[in-house]
């Protein structure tokens, strides 16, 4: 079987949409992942949140599971991709 980056990456990005439709974010996961993608740091965020780091990252790993991700960065990729793409359907 033959390596794709067009086709892996395709097919990654629908099973990213998925899991971003099908992810049932609390409250307060929502407001983390809203500040990382604002620029704000895990310190920052924790900061303003009232929270301690740890619990900032715990709060974000969970999302990362949710959602399928593997860090911060694939988080903040994923999210303006699909931020894009509801944009130009509009």
């Amino acid at each position: 079987m033959t390596w794709s980056p067009t086709k892996d990456f395709a097919e990654s990005e629908d099973r990213f949409q998925e899991l971003w439709q099908q992810a049932f974010l609390t409250p307060l996961e929502r407001r983390i992942v809203i500040l990382l993608l604002q620029g704000y740091r895990t310190s920052e965020i924790a900061a303003m949140l009232a929270l301690t780091q740890r619990a900032v990252r715990r709060q974000l790993n969970d999302v990362f599971q949710k959602l399928g991700v593997s860090d911060p960065l694939e988080l903040v990729f994923r999210a303006s991709e699909r931020l894009r793409a509801r944009k130009e359907h509009q």
